[in-house]
């Protein structure tokens, strides 16, 4: 789980790393802010839904009555 929760983390971070110079920053402050910014709103979140996926696919499975 571990793995995807950092690719989820990494991945728009590096999304927004990439797609910075299509952008007008006037300073690397500012990319950077960009970078943290898109991590946080965009990875944390996916790196929730990650960790849920994970934890239904890991449940003990319910006992059957009979």
């Amino acid at each position: 789980m571990g793995f995807w929760v950092a690719l989820a983390i990494a991945l728009p971070a590096v999304a927004a790393l990439i797609s910075s110079p299509f952008f007008n920053f006037p300073d690397l402050g500012a990319v950077v802010n960009f970078v943290l910014l898109a991590a946080v709103l965009v990875g944390l979140p996916l790196a929730a839904l990650a960790a849920v996926v994970d934890a239904i696919r890991h449940r003990a499975p319910k006992a059957r009555r009979r």
